[in-house]
């Protein structure tokens, strides 16, 4: 099963075990759906955390949660897991603040918004804002120029002064 490891930056993966295991161990109170898929296909997974006990999680207040909006913003991701991981841990330890609020309420938790955007980031020695799609060079807006500026063999987009 896996294990959430503070300190560490989980890959999409290691994102999707997780969730998948926290899921698998409080069915009680974690419902694990996809809302989407990326242009890559990767599940766009959304944690439901409340006690099913008192009422499905649509019909309480909620509070959303998630991370990693744009490509490099990884520690997002991280922030939405330490989170779930917390709630988790207060509930096994019998919290009565965190067992009040999970029959009250509902955390929604999606860590990784930019999914493809972030495997890029950790795979690579490449950035990107959100999406690694590459452009199509015929269709630049004006003020950008695609040419190997620097005469270094590769051809990347700069910005340029309009007259």
């Amino acid at each position: 099963m896996a294990t959430y490891k503070p300190g560490y930056y989980h890959n999409y993966a290691e994102v999707c075990a997780l969730m998948q295991a926290w899921a698998e161990k409080y069915p009680g109170y974690a419902d694990l759906e996809s809302i989407g898929q990326t242009l890559d296909g990767k599940d766009l997974l959304l944690l439901s955390i409340t006690d099913h006990r008192t009422g499905p999680h649509s019909s309480k207040p909620a509070f959303w949660c998630d991370g990693n909006t744009h490509a490099s913003e990884i520690t997002g991701t991280e922030c939405c897991l330490h989170m779930t991981n917390e709630i988790f841990e207060r509930l096994d330890s019998g919290d009565a603040v965190m067992v009040d609020m999970m029959a009250t309420s509902t955390v929604y938790v999606l860590p990784r918004i930019s999914a493809d955007g972030a495997e890029y980031i950790m795979t690579t020695p490449y950035s990107c804002r959100s999406s690694p799609v590459l452009l199509d060079p015929s269709y630049l807006p004006p003020g950008f120029v695609a040419d190997d500026v620097d005469g270094n063999g590769e051809c990347v987009l700069m910005r340029q002064k309009d007259p």
